[in-house]
């Protein structure tokens, strides 16, 4: 009689999403925190990439508030990455 192999040894070790990656760090992947549980699947992505555009508005915010109350002859008011 022929024994059953369990599904995980019999496949290949799956690539992790380029959306799971956060950045390159001399040539090796840092992965976002909760990646495990997004490649599993008991988390969505958006989940654990948390909330661009409310960063986005709070930087907005703030940019406009320095650039009305800083001197602008002396300093140059830029804001973080967009995107």
């Amino acid at each position: 009689m022929v024994t059953e192999t369990t599904t995980q040894e019999l496949t290949a070790q799956q690539p992790i999403p380029s959306y799971l990656i956060y950045e390159t760090l001399n040539g090796r992947p840092l992965y976002r925190k909760g990646y495990k549980e997004v490649f599993a699947k008991q988390k969505t992505p958006g989940e654990i990439m948390g909330c661009r555009d409310l960063q986005a508005i709070i930087v907005s915010t703030l940019h406009a508030y320095i650039y009305n109350q800083a001197n602008r002859k002396a300093y140059w008011i830029v804001t973080n990455e967009p995107g």
